[in-house]
């Protein structure tokens, strides 16, 4: 039902004709207004339809989540369990209260259930329902390349990123890193292969690919032979070594996209806590392209402590990394992050 340009009233037509039990949302924090927006567009139509939000915003900031008028609960970790839970008891007319990583209103209070929601085996799950979305003209998929995840979660503690407040939110179940495994992945991927024969490649979105020498190579030895289509990823530069790079080479990676974010040492690595040299970065490209293998820097500008010359320190460490291609964006401070 996604569409960001759709109206109050066409909007409200959508719900009317699918007349669901329940509508349930994902926000990231820039998408939350959105959000906002078409929970108070219900709630003015005077329905009982229940809203339920997940995704990074709610985890981290459900107050604010529950605060929201016309939103009755919100998600606080993996979804797929607590809302096979909560339409149960929805449907029998049952009491939310114990419906662990819930949270509810209770009268004029918002109370939020025991976190700690997780998957712990992520194979337990189906695979994801691509038919549900207007596939063909979403954003990658609409130029021949399907988004796909084989893990959820990274052992890095970078200060931008919500991963380390995730963990702490969700109550640091271990294991912190989960993959399915390299069968599933197949699986998914021969599905999507079959169900939408436009497919030309697979971009990973996990935020470290291989993470896992033991996954590393099984997918490197089996993702060619039984799927055969190239992929693009992300990597962490201290990762690259040449070892790495030829498993890459093998599975079928024609890009990896890593983070050089700020070029100027004192904000990489105090302030941004990314814990490695500009040589890192330099060696981590210049390995990938003796493979063959694109690469592409993730930048930031308007860093906390940044100055016109520390923009120019980013410039410069790309030049002498020489990746093949650049993304730039602006720094958002996103609440629940320690900047």
């Amino acid at each position: 039902m996604y569409n960001p340009k759709i109206t109050q009233e066409e909007f409200i037509n959508q719900v009317t004709e699918s007349n669901p039990d329940l509508i349930a949302f994902s926000a990231t924090t820039n998408s939350f207004p959105l959000v906002a927006q078409m929970a108070a567009w219900i709630n003015k139509t005077g329905s009982n339809i229940p809203v339920i939000v997940g995704g990074t915003h709610a985890i981290l900031n459900p107050n604010e989540a529950m605060s929201t008028v016309g939103i009755d609960f919100v998600c606080l970790g993996d979804g797929e369990d607590l809302m096979v839970e909560l339409c149960r008891a929805l449907e029998n007319g049952d009491s939310v209260s114990g419906i662990q990583g819930l949270g509810r209103h209770n009268k004029e209070n918002i109370v939020l259930n025991k976190p700690g929601r997780r998957v712990s085996e992520l194979d337990d799950l189906p695979f994801p329902d691509r038919h549900i979305f207007d596939y063909k003209h979403l954003y990658n998929e609409r130029d021949g390349a399907a988004m796909m995840m084989a893990s959820r979660g990274c052992p890095y503690q970078c200060t931008y990123c919500c991963n380390k407040a995730l963990r702490k939110a969700t109550g640091n179940i271990r294991p912190l890193i989960r993959f399915h495994s390299v069968d599933y992945v197949i699986g998914e991927a021969r599905k999507i292969m079959a169900d939408f024969d436009f497919i030309k490649e697979f971009h990973f979105d996990d935020d470290i690919l291989f993470l896992r020498r033991d996954w590393a190579e099984e997918f490197a030895r089996r993702f060619p032979k039984e799927v055969g289509l190239p992929f693009v990823c992300n990597l962490r530069p201290t990762l690259v070594k040449p070892a790495l790079a030829a498993l890459l080479k093998q599975a079928g990676c024609i890009e990896v996209r890593i983070g050089l974010e700020s070029g100027n040492d004192h904000i990489r690595n105090q302030v941004l806590q990314r814990k490695m040299t500009r040589q890192h970065i330099i060696d981590a490209v210049r390995i990938c392209h003796d493979y063959k293998i694109k690469v592409m820097t993730f930048n930031m500008i308007g860093l906390p402590f940044e100055t016109p010359r520390t923009i120019i320190d980013t410039i410069e460490l790309n030049a002498l990394a020489r990746p093949d291609r650049i993304q730039h964006t602006i720094f958002y401070p996103f609440p629940g992050t320690r900047l």
